[in-house]
């Protein structure tokens, strides 16, 4: 895992980046903070989620709901996921990672493709990026027999 400035990125995660912080006014988190917004990008297109965060305390994360919409679309060999976090308050919010249950999730998509996911992670404000991969953020994954395909990746 490695923190660079926004300024040092390709002018292509710059544009992604942005395009994921713009987004995160679209997230619905009624109970806490922060807003996360995420892209999932595949060879054919981008994929986009946000949290969900409502009074009965189940949160669906940006990266889970952007790697569900890739899904949807017949499109889940994602490549690189672009993640935003920002509060709705005056608060600065601080570079975060993805959580556990996406970090396995991202490790899963990343088994079923044979190929690691890149992640650039961003806050509102744009200065600080995390560069990692779906390896390095849980490089022992959970492997269950019962996942059939996956269990021979």
């Amino acid at each position: 895992m490695r923190i660079v400035t926004f300024n040092t990125l390709k002018p292509e995660d710059k544009a992604r980046l942005e395009e994921a912080v713009s987004r995160l006014s679209h997230a619905l988190n009624k109970v806490s903070n922060p807003r996360t917004s995420a892209i999932a990008v595949t060879q054919n297109g981008r994929h986009y989620g946000n949290n969900i965060f409502l009074s009965n305390c189940t949160l669906f994360c940006a990266e889970a709901m952007a790697l569900a919409a890739s899904v949807a679309a017949n499109d889940s060999k994602v490549e690189k996921l672009y993640f935003a976090s920002g509060r709705a308050d005056s608060e600065v919010c601080t570079l975060i990672s993805p959580c556990g249950n996406c970090r396995q999730v991202l490790h899963d998509f990343a088994r079923l493709n044979a190929s690691s996911i890149e992640i650039i992670s961003t806050t509102n404000t744009m200065q600080e990026v995390m560069l990692t991969n779906s390896d390095e953020l849980l490089p022992e994954g959970f492997r269950s027999a019962s996942l059939g395909k996956m269990a021979q990746a």
